[in-house]
């Protein structure tokens, strides 16, 4: 009976059962989905309201009156209380500031916050992993879901939690008796780097599995329980930066969304093996345009970005160019605007699946389109421009490749990357800042604030690199 379902559909005399997933109480998931559906759709019906609700969350609070909505709320816990309904009633409450599943809600001034109980849990979860040199498998991944739970309020910073996700699918290192007849087949296949491209037969040395060759690249990770290694340069600093983060009490945002600005902005991004080519253009509605075109050599991509190797092949970074064109056409949208406009929101165009997902999610496991994500949130934040990505067809690049650039106006100081005088009094001077980061233990969080915000960054090149 478990295996067939609770939904039968008879065809022909046959009948044919909807097989699902066991929940926690012992019945089916696609049961309690109907059966909520089913109670949704009759408290619409008692309230007289069209059935509206959206994916995951009832929209019926906003189609009542503040008048008349405490009244009929009574209506509806009088109705489930009369159907026997399991009500968590500290669930239920109802106030213009709620707590609704860690979350502080205030309706009057429409700003969110955590619930504090929820920021002290963190925050000692936080302490429990910096405290020793050894952290459980468990913890971390606990801490890494409520970090992307936090995320939400500071999406600028989610990116920085690559590291955690990596260090959880890190492999252990050990060693491997191998067989001499293997030797030449391993040296085959390893990466100048040492790291395993193919499989060579043995389960101990899957593919993408690295090569130590001595102790000092032991000690930059740290070993803990349960096969996980924990990156002492970049995790535990991830790790240092939002527990100040947390501590810092400005765990509070706004529930409005700037208003919405109608323009039209799209970018696109090509590469060979030894260069890549980006170009764009921004129209306002008011016919005022500006167009972007860059072409970077392997060179001046390399030294742009640590995380591209010599050797590697520019195309096989695709995605990161598209994301970085996005950021030139932020900043050719903020140069259009003017530096002292008002925040807004608008949508920007681009072809690449992965640059789009990875704007929407804000994290990407990849280090190359991790690191341009970081500057792409940066600029938003700084331009005051929150930007949402749209995904064209093919034809609309047809469309674009026919487009007169003659009847554009050139930028001819565009800089794909802020210049450091444009963060003065958002992050601490760059004088302020110790010369090294050698020690973990550092005594502000307002420099650690600093080590990620410009992680991965380059100015104009007459300013040179940002210091970290």
């Amino acid at each position: 009976e478990l295996a067939q379902g609770w939904i039968a559909i008879v065809q022909g005399g046959d009948a044919h059962y909807s097989v699902s997933a066991v929940g926690k109480l012992g019945y089916r998931v696609f049961f309690w989905a109907r059966a909520a559906g089913l109670l949704v759709r009759l408290v619409h019906r008692l309230l007289r309201v069209r059935h509206s609700p959206k994916i995951y969350v009832d929209d019926l609070l906003s189609l009542l009156d503040a008048v008349s909505a405490p009244v009929w709320a009574a209506h509806v816990v009088v109705l489930l209380m009369i159907l026997r309904v399991p009500l968590s009633w500290h669930k239920c409450a109802w106030s213009p500031r709620v707590v609704w599943i860690g979350w502080e809600l205030d309706l009057c001034l429409f700003t969110v916050r955590l619930d504090p109980q929820k920021f002290r849990r963190l925050c000692a979860l936080l302490r429990q992993a910096l405290s020793s040199r050894r952290c459980s498998t468990h913890l971390l991944e606990r801490i890494t879901g409520k970090l992307l739970w936090l995320s939400s309020l500071f999406k600028t910073f989610r990116p920085s939690l690559a590291p955690l996700y990596s260090d959880q699918h890190a492999f252990l290192p050990n060693m491997t008796a191998l067989d001499p007849q293997r030797w030449n087949d391993l040296r085959s296949k390893l990466s100048p780097g040492l790291r395993l491209q193919q499989n060579i037969g043995l389960a101990a040395l899957p593919p993408a599995s690295r090569i130590l060759r001595s102790v000092s690249q032991l000690s930059r990770s740290l070993l803990i329980c349960h096969c996980t290694l924990l990156s002492h340069a970049d995790s535990l600093l991830v790790l240092r930066l939002w527990l100040d983060l947390a501590e810092s009490g400005t765990a509070c945002r706004s529930l409005l969304r700037p208003p919405r600005f109608e323009c039209e902005a799209f970018a696109d991004a090509c590469a060979s093996s030894d260069s890549a080519g980006l170009g764009g253009f921004v129209r306002l509605p008011d016919g005022r345009q500006l167009f972007f075109r860059n072409h970077f050599s392997r060179t001046e991509l390399c030294g742009m970005f640590p995380w591209l190797s010599p050797d590697a092949s520019v195309q096989s970074f695709i995605s990161s160019w598209e994301l970085l064109a996005q950021c030139a056409l932020l900043l050719l949208l903020h140069q259009l605007l003017g530096h002292s406009h008002l925040p807004l929101h608008c949508s920007f165009r681009c072809d690449n699946s992965a640059a789009e997902s990875s704007s929407w999610k804000g994290l990407s496991m990849a280090s190359g389109l991790c690191s341009v994500l970081r500057a792409f949130f940066l600029c938003q934040q700084r331009c005051r421009i929150s930007v949402h990505i749209d995904h064209v067809p093919s034809i609309v690049n047809d469309e674009e490749l026919s487009v007169d650039w003659s009847v554009f106006q050139e930028s001819s100081q565009l800089a794909l990357f802020p210049s450091p005088a444009d963060f003065l009094g958002f992050i601490a001077p760059v004088a302020d800042l110790p010369s090294r980061f050698s020690s973990l233990a550092l005594p502000t969080a307002v420099v650690k604030l600093q080590l990620e915000l410009t992680l991965d960054f380059r100015a104009n090149a007459e300013d040179g690199m940002l210091r970290v």
